[in-house]
């Protein structure tokens, strides 16, 4: 038998003879809850992430960068208004703090 769908061409929809489906007696057992000489054990699915996958995930939870402050910066490098005492005051002590932790 043959049906026209609309626009869509022909298709036939004639059913084919079931298929036969052969279980081993393993399955048979395991099924009855009978275990036998061939009964298994199903392992668990297991995911390996690269390195790279790692690094790149870190990476997407940081913050957006600030253009703004970055350009800001840069351009007090390049003018050589970057460095202060005050700044290099604050930079030691931020690490002299850590190194004592």
């Amino acid at each position: 038998m043959t049906e026209q769908i609309a626009g869509t061409g022909s298709y036939s929809t004639q059913a084919s003879a079931p298929s036969k489906v052969r279980r081993s007696p393993h399955v048979a057992e395991l099924a009855a809850g009978v275990p036998g000489e061939g009964s298994f054990i199903r392992s668990s699915d297991q995911v390996e992430v690269s390195s790279m996958a790692t690094y790149l995930s870190k990476l997407s939870q940081l913050p957006p960068i600030r253009g703004e402050l970055v350009a800001s910066v840069r351009a007090q490098i390049e003018a050589g208004t970057y460095e202060t005492p005050e700044k290099l005051d604050f930079a030691l002590g931020e690490l002299s703090r850590e190194l004592a932790e």
